[in-house]
């Protein structure tokens, strides 16, 4: 059995120990360095990008 389990982002502060459980390892290097500026990045496949803004 597998199982992949997401979680907010936004509500992470309130459990420290969900965010211990984070592995570097098994994340695209893209989506941490934009996490570090408090963006989402989803790295996709082809030779479309998009940019969105959504409700803050």
């Amino acid at each position: 059995m597998d199982a992949k389990i997401n979680f907010d982002d936004n509500a992470l502060f309130r459990h420290k120990d969900i965010q211990e459980l984070r592995d570097l390892e098994e994340e695209d290097p893209k989506e941490i360095e934009a996490s570090k500026y408090d963006l989402s990045y989803i790295a996709l496949d082809g030779d479309i990008g998009c940019m969105v803004n959504g409700a803050v």
